[in-house]
């Protein structure tokens, strides 16, 4: 008999709640300790706001943002994991994160019984991943090599990274973010929509992080006589808005470029529905939500390499296109690849629909996550 499952991760995200009703509706037998309700790097995030089906716990115990970082220190729950014995504990949580390397301590020196399971969207093109020392390698080796039996990843890319970070991966079970899928719907009055835009419209959602995101980077690949072609509907909110605006603004392409702002689920939907193109420009960006909810809203795909899940969403050529945010010469190549092939649009909709329901469906990736852990826990004792 399996020891009982605890998911242990930061905050209720949306998208994870509505992941853990699922789970919590289908009958799996699970707990999720949160550290904190809300932080202030995700302000849209209100706890109040969140229905809560399944089994949880907070404990709000030290929070502080500190040089960018939120750090999270919960004693009272390191103590649970301790006093619960032989539980199963998923970390859905950063491997420098204070309590995972308390609690690989204490695995170490014998204190803790539970067995540790990293939940990782490891990918070692984001920024902190390329910007590597000696001491970031080993404590990262120390921690990743304290998990039991069984990693968790959220796809190619993790499995690809912890290889190259050395870490042994013993068996690995697939996990990869699921959306609020019943919010995201296409049907055939938006093709209408598509259809009938003169100008075709590329879709942005993201932060407005230059760092993370790229989007000056992206935009810098076109020339100003580019933007005649198409035309960018950018939705998001971030520290660099005033910045990229302001590029905008200086290369004068303001009327190409158009910013909605933060939007709500119903927005976003109205914006997917109406683009003809999903584009993800990031630098460095572990496992994107944007990119699955573009799938289930039949789109064609632009995506940069440095997306974690461009692995599973992306078949090149086939759906969309894969580039290289360094490569400014291949950027516009892969864009106007698609604009060229503007008859292709709907088959590659539909393949990208095909892809969601294959891959990143909610009740698939669920039940497929259940089945494949219980059967490796078994095949282990």
């Amino acid at each position: 008999m399996m020891n009982r499952i605890i998911f242990f991760t930061d905050i209720p995200a949306p998208y994870r709640v509505e992941m853990y009703n699922r789970m919590h509706e289908m009958g799996y037998d699970f707990v999720v300790w949160y550290m904190q309700k809300e932080v202030v790097t995700r302000p849209g995030w209100k706890f109040a706001n969140l229905d809560i089906t399944h089994r949880y716990l907070i404990n709000e115990g030290f929070y502080l943002r500190l040089f960018n970082i939120n750090i999270f220190f919960n004693p009272a729950i390191i103590s649970k994991v301790i006093k619960s014995g032989n539980i199963e504990l998923i970390l859905a949580l950063s491997w420098n994160d204070l309590d995972v390397l308390i609690l690989c301590f204490l695995k170490r020196i014998g204190i803790l019984r539970a067995k540790l399971h990293f939940w990782s969207e490891a990918n070692y093109l984001t920024n902190g991943a390329r910007n590597d020392n000696l001491l970031k390698k080993v404590i990262r080796k120390f921690v990743y090599n304290h998990h039991d039996t069984i990693q968790i990843s959220s796809g190619m890319m993790t499995l690809i990274t912890l290889e190259k970070w050395g870490i042994d991966v013993h068996k690995s079970v697939l996990l990869p973010n699921t959306i609020q899928e019943n919010k995201y719907f296409f049907g055939e009055k938006f093709m209408e929509i598509r259809r009938s835009n003169k100008i075709p419209i590329v879709f942005i959602s993201a932060r407005l992080i230059e760092r993370l995101k790229g989007i000056i980077n992206f935009l810098s690949a076109f020339t100003n006589e580019d933007f005649n072609y198409f035309k960018i509907v950018l939705a998001g909110s971030g520290e660099d808005e005033y910045i990229i605006k302001n590029y905008v603004i200086e290369k004068g392409i303001e009327r190409s470029v158009e910013f909605v702002g933060e939007c709500d689920v119903d927005e976003m939907v109205n914006l997917y529905a109406c683009a003809n193109i999903f584009c993800l420009p990031s630098i460095a960006d572990p496992s994107p939500l944007s990119i699955v909810e573009a799938l289930k809203m039949e789109l064609p795909l632009l995506v940069s390499n440095r997306c974690g899940n461009h692995f599973e969403a992306v078949i090149n050529g086939t759906n969309g296109y894969i580039f290289d945010p360094d490569n400014k010469e291949e950027i516009r190549e892969k864009l106007f690849k698609i604009l060229e092939n503007r008859t292709c649009w709907e088959v590659m909709g539909r393949k990208s629909s095909e892809i969601y329901k294959t891959i990143f469906s909610k009740d698939i990736v669920i039940n497929n996550f259940f089945n494949s852990f219980s059967s490796v826990y078994k095949s282990e004792l």
